[in-house]
């Protein structure tokens, strides 16, 4: 019996270690995929999304220009995913925070500190989603607007609960208010130093108490 299960061990070692060899294998090309968006977003950032070649792409990683192309057809697929990567995070941090049993007015703060935060965490892909995603075309297009749209029906939603709640003014109009939120937000990609300790939280709070004032009864 000892060298029947001595045997057995010895047959099953290997299919351990192929499985762990494919596993890896499979792993290695997401996360070659997940560097040469980070570096196209790092180069449409600096460069603008018109300018940048896939050649600048494929320098900051050192590889040849022409093994971007497994990954990706166009450096118009590269921007879409860029641009999808950039708004996606906003869409999924806002529902958590609707969805919250915090009140009205805290999911406002919440929502707008989530809005900004992405400029420290992920700037390059919130300033080439600002600046370059009208030059997309195709499905990512249309995908990157559906986020778009559901983040801002998101934000309606909000502040209409709000006022049939009573928590807030039932005058302004939702969606004046949520396309007002974003503008501002966006508009301090240009001027606000992420880098700066607490800047964005700073920001952050005094726009929440102005659009928190707008909106007291």
């Amino acid at each position: 019996m000892a060298d029947k299960s001595k045997s057995m061990a010895a047959n099953s070692a290997p299919q351990r270690e192929t499985h762990g060899s494919d596993k890896a294998r499979r792993a290695r090309p997401r996360k070659r995929r997940a560097q040469i968006i980070d570096a196209a977003a790092q180069v449409f950032a600096e460069l603008g999304y018109s300018a940048a070649s896939t050649q600048n792409i494929a320098g900051v990683l050192g590889l040849r220009q022409a093994s971007l192309y497994y990954y990706f057809r166009s450096k118009d697929d590269a921007l879409s995913e860029v641009c999808l990567i950039g708004v996606q995070g906003f869409l999924e941090e806002l529902e958590a925070i609707c969805d919250s049993t915090s009140g009205f007015a805290e999911k406002v703060r919440a929502g707008i500190l989530n809005h900004m935060m992405p400029l420290r965490e992920k700037r390059a892909y919130v300033l080439v989603f600002l600046r370059d995603r009208h030059r997309m075309s195709g499905p990512g297009r249309k995908e990157v607007g559906k986020v778009t749209r559901a983040y801002e029906k998101l934000w309606r939603d909000l502040i209409e609960e709000g006022q049939r709640a009573g928590a807030f003014d039932p005058a302004p109009d939702a969606r004046t208010v949520t396309l007002a939120i974003s503008g501002m937000c966006n508009a301090a990609s240009a001027w606000l130093d992420p880098e700066t300790d607490g800047e964005i939280e700073r920001v952050a709070g005094q726009f929440a108490d102005l659009v928190l004032h707008g909106l007291a009864r």
